[in-house]
């Protein structure tokens, strides 16, 4: 049965970051064939961001408080309404304004699926199931990466508006899949309480500073992940490189992804979060002053230590730290802090500094972000190590 089920949940990954790769992985060059500017693309993708830092503890918790709705229930409901929406603003004459608001709204309901996607993995885990989330989520990557390939020779021969067609035929595949699963949820009470995202700040405290230095570094990376096409463009490029350039990035976190387990049965949480937080003067800085295209796709490999290790790390760490009740909410928190508020900054801003002051105004800005990202992920880090040492004198002696 475990042999069986991984293979499913692995599916799931796949088919959810093929998903993902076709409403996030072009949005800036789907937006534009529509005729937004880089500011309107930062304010879309950036309103979707501040959205999910609202909506998704709500969706989080409506799911923990009531008895009868289940995580398929809640992914049937929201990639299926996300998929008609963005079949219509594809296909069918929209005013410029409704775009902007259905784009929004997409984009805010895939990004509520994300915690939970994580949260079946944890729920099995939970139930003495042991299913390999790194695994599954590594396998997404490489997905994502070959989807990115794919895509852009489907956007260079067609146009833009096939993504819609390629998300819809995926999100139905995935909802047949998700709702085929064994229960793995526990009985829900109605005397159940379920933590908020405000306790859960408050309990874990160095998971939220981790987290918000993550949110800095996190801010550089989107800037760069939404606008990659003008900085490949830059340096002389296309669309065809872009893809590549996607690729590259996404198929290198499979490997940090799949052995993250094993990484973390012999090292702790904190030195792994230390030396992913580091890696990301090389992810972000290298790709942000790259002289051509070579240094920027050396860069964007080095999406495997940061981005890759680091969620593959945080998952797990907040199933190891948070109570029961915690749990859902703790993997919210990790969504809001990154592609809630780190995305908001990156997009929002990456966008308006490029169209008022030009591209170099948008990598200084990810230069900066991103150290300030660092230095408050490493001293965080290196606290709690020091602390860990004071507790357990004998076992460092």
């Amino acid at each position: 049965m475990k042999q069986r089920l991984q293979m499913q949940y692995n599916f799931l990954h796949i088919l959810f970051w093929l998903i993902s790769c076709s409403l996030n992985g072009f949005v800036a060059i789907y937006l534009k064939n529509k005729g937004l500017d880089n500011t309107l693309i930062g304010v879309v993708t950036g309103s979707s961001c501040v959205l999910i830092t609202f909506v998704s503890p709500m969706v989080t918790n409506y799911v923990q408080s009531h008895e009868h709705i289940t995580i398929p229930k809640t992914m049937d409901v929201l990639m299926a309404v996300s998929a008609v929406f963005f079949l219509v603003i594809s296909f069918l004459p929209v005013p410029s304004m409704a775009l902007i608001g259905i784009y929004v709204a997409n984009l805010t309901m895939f990004l509520c699926a994300v915690p939970l996607l994580s949260t079946i993995a944890m729920n099995y885990n939970a139930r003495g199931i042991d299913l390999n989330f790194g695994l599954s989520r590594g396998l997404g990557s490489i997905s994502y990466a070959a989807s990115a390939v794919v895509l852009s020779l489907l956007v260079e021969w067609l146009n833009p508006n096939w993504l819609s067609v390629v998300y819809a035929i995926s999100a139905l595949t995935f909802l047949i899949l998700v709702n085929t699963l064994p229960d793995y949820q526990e009985e829900k009470s109605q005397t159940q309480k379920s933590g908020s995202i405000a306790s859960v700040i408050v309990k874990y405290r160095t998971l939220f500073f981790i987290l918000l230095g993550w949110s800095f570094a996190f801010a550089g990376s989107t800037s760069l992940s939404t606008y990659l096409i003008n900085v490949v463009e830059n340096l002389g490029g296309n669309t065809t490189v872009y893809g590549f350039a996607i690729f590259a990035m996404a198929a290198s976190e499979m490997p940090a992804m799949a052995v993250t387990r094993k990484l973390m049965r012999r090292f702790d949480a904190m030195p792994l979060i230390l030396v992913s937080g580091i890696c990301y003067i090389f992810r972000n800085i290298l790709v942000a002053l790259a002289p051509n295209l070579m240094i920027l796709f050396v860069g964007m490999m080095f999406q495997s230590v940061t981005y890759g290790l680091l969620t593959s790390v945080l998952t797990y760490y907040v199933a190891d730290i948070c109570e029961k009740d915690d749990q859902v909410m703790g993997q919210t928190l990790i969504g809001m802090m990154t592609t809630g508020i780190g995305s908001m900054m990156g997009n929002v801003l990456g966008g308006i500094l490029q169209d008022m002051f030009g591209l170099n105004a948008m990598l200084l800005f990810v230069t900066f972000s991103t150290l300030l990202g660092i230095v408050i992920m490493v001293t965080v880090c290196i606290i709690q190590i020091r602390r860990n040492v004071n507790k357990h004198p004998a076992v460092n002696a």
